[in-house]
């Protein structure tokens, strides 16, 4: 007896695909919170002036007043973005019973939902050397200012061409790190933490931190000698930055900040269209549901990653 579309029936259907749902979530387990801070939000925009001055502690003499930081005009501003995916089930197939045939769309639409900011943050590096930053620049730039209200103080940069990776540029690159400087002229002593790459560079990461042994040429002749970078940092294999296969990157943590921005507004998980009155079952005969997410993904202090391509 085919099956009607009923209160009992679709609650049925609804705890099924519920499970498949989560289901799907948990088989993935995401990566962008180890290169990326979630920042919550309460509306359509987020500010960040806080990102135009570094806290820190500075003399005192006796009788001068404080110095007070004060946010930014000129503020770092990320607008949301709302995004979806929606699983149609044909309303004769929930009739005749035949669900069994949409369980794995649920299941991968739970998946998609998990690995959802994974792609986003994996895009906003990509998307570095063009997309902008809070200081107007692009993300990984040659001549970021030291200070925005201050030209005479230098640049510094965080992006960096014609360096494959290899022991020497990999040292090179961790030392750019303690170069960097606030705008009082201290620097700021950051240390890198990760070595991003994608999965062609996966080999050639391992070998420069993981290896207890590196291969070192002197006189021609080959030798192999103790790794000195063993354990100097994580290596983080990012499969979605495969697009740029010699680019890898180095990636600092400030106290709580990182260098990526996940700005979280909402998250509906999984919601319905099933009324017998609703349009979609009505005109074309068919039940719906959905996810949406509100967010943003933006970026924090250039200071905190580093770039490198051959």
């Amino acid at each position: 007896m085919p099956t009607l579309i009923k209160p009992d029936t679709l609650a049925a259907a609804n705890t099924n695909f519920n499970t498949r749902f989560q289901a799907g979530m948990g088989g993935y387990t995401p990566w962008w919170n180890r290169i990326a801070m979630e920042m919550p939000s309460q509306t359509s925009e987020e500010v960040y002036a806080w990102l135009q001055k570094l806290p820190g502690l500075r003399p005192w003499p006796k009788g001068a007043p404080r110095k007070v930081n004060r946010l930014g005009a000129n503020a770092y501003r990320l607008r949301n973005e709302t995004f979806e995916d929606t699983v149609a089930v044909d309303v004769d197939d929930f009739e005749d019973d035949r669900l069994g045939l949409y369980a794995p769309s649920f299941q991968m639409l739970g998946y998609a939902v998990s690995r959802f900011p994974d792609l986003k943050t994996a895009e906003a590096i990509m998307l570095g050397t063009a997309a902008l930053c809070f200081d107007g620049l692009s993300f990984f730039n040659t001549a970021h200012p030291v200070d925005m209200n201050d030209s005479t103080k230098g640049t510094y940069s965080n992006s960096r061409t014609g360096s494959a990776l290899n022991e020497a540029n990999l040292n090179s690159g961790i030392v750019a790190f303690s170069q960097f400087k606030d705008e009082s002229g201290e620097r700021i002593g950051v240390r890198p933490k990760k070595l991003i790459v994608p999965p062609s560079l996966r080999t050639t990461a391992r070998k420069l931190v993981v290896a207890e042994t590196i291969i070192d040429i002197q006189g021609g002749v080959a030798a192999s000698v103790e790794n000195m970078n063993k354990g100097a940092l994580e290596v983080e294999v990012i499969d979605e930055l495969e697009a740029e296969p010699t680019a890898w990157y180095l990636e600092a943590e400030f106290g709580p900040l990182k260098p990526l921005i996940y700005q979280r507004r909402s998250s509906s998980g999984l919601i319905r269209k099933t009324s017998e009155t609703d349009d979609n079952v009505f005109d074309l005969n068919e039940l719906r549901w959905g996810v949406k997410e509100r967010a943003a993904f933006g970026y924090s202090f250039p200071w905190l990653m580093l770039r490198s391509i051959a």
